[in-house]
């Protein structure tokens, strides 16, 4: 087991488990003592779960910053579905912005047929994908690393994006409700959320169910400026038609 696997299937136990020593890890992964500790430092580093005696549990789910490469690695198929609704907005010669989010980036993998396309994207990953896959012309934000989250973000991200106007944008969240809107995290990625919104014709909201009447901290857009929701369920507007109205 490669240690991106080993570590997901360990947060996955822990998911289950109100707490696990290293012990049970290491017979439960197959894994050797010491390689279940090392794999535990990196976690609690990364801020997912929190050691003690001897052991670990996970951190509370809302508090969690997952890592860029757990997220491209999660859902696939919900955001494989989300993205093939999603790209039916997409047309030759349109301008567009993409957030950073894992979902938009299986979004972009959809994109490398249309033409004369023109994408500004705060995603590492993303913008890496379409310049060497695809003919648009890729812009990419200035602004702090975060490495964390594959992204660019901050008061230099969020004041580029000001000075572009796009035809349609595509973003996703952490959560998503009718009272509240979609919010995030952090601050930084909400930020980054609103001046995507304050430089779109059109935004589209790409969020599974899972994220659904969920509320974090930092709102990033209210309800009321969705344009679009796109979701891995069928009857999307009847669930949540607050959101779409």
């Amino acid at each position: 087991m490669v240690p991106l696997e080993r570590r997901k299937k360990i947060v996955e136990i822990l998911g289950k488990e109100t707490f696990a020593t290293v012990e049970q890890l290491s017979k439960m992964i197959f894994a050797s003592d010491s390689t279940i500790r090392r794999d535990l430092v990196i976690l609690e580093k990364e801020g997912i779960i929190r050691r003690s005696h001897g052991g670990a549990a996970l951190v509370r789910e809302d508090y969690v910053e997952w890592p860029v490469l757990f997220r491209h690695k999660d859902n696939i198929k919900e955001k494989e579905l989300i993205a093939e609704k999603a790209v039916s907005l997409v047309k030759n010669d349109q301008t567009i912005i993409i957030d950073s989010s894992s979902t938009c980036f299986f979004l972009a993998k959809l994109m490398l047929d249309f033409k004369g396309l023109t994408v500004l994207t705060n995603g590492i990953m993303t913008a890496h994908y379409l310049s060497e896959n695809s003919t648009a012309q890729v812009i990419m934000c200035p602004g702090k690393i975060y490495s964390k989250g594959g992204s660019i973000n901050g008061a230099d991200t969020c004041e580029y994006i000001s000075r572009h106007s796009a035809d349609i944008s595509f973003i996703s969240c952490r959560g998503i409700s009718s009272k509240f809107g979609i919010s995030d995290f952090t601050e930084a990625e909400a930020q980054v959320k609103r001046s995507i919104r304050n430089s779109s014709r059109k935004i589209a909201v790409l969020a599974d169910y899972s994220k659904f009447e969920k509320e974090y901290f930092y709102q990033g857009i209210s309800s009321k400026e969705i344009d679009y929701l796109f979701s891995d369920i069928e009857n999307t507007d009847e669930v949540f038609s607050p959101v779409l109205n």
